[in-house]
């Protein structure tokens, strides 16, 4: 499922309209439907927007673990 689906899942799920979604996001309905159509992808404050206006507990999780210490350190 790409970002344009899931924008679009969670306001159909919500039973909400592009401008009830937008105003709850706090952008202009043209940004969402740009996002459902996929002509662009909201910036990470958008998309927490999103997740929060939906209900959503949002867990970023690193994709790549750091190292605490170096590999070679004496």
């Amino acid at each position: 499922m790409n970002t344009a689906e899931i924008v679009k899942a969670l306001r159909a799920k919500a039973g909400m309209t592009q401008l009830e979604m937008a105003k709850r996001v706090g952008v202009c309905t043209q940004s969402i439907c740009n996002w459902e159509k996929g002509y662009k992808c909201p910036t990470a404050d958008s998309l927490l927007a999103v997740c929060n206006a939906m209900g959503y507990d949002v867990i970023i999780k690193p994709k790549y673990e750091v190292y605490k210490k170096a590999k070679y350190h004496k």
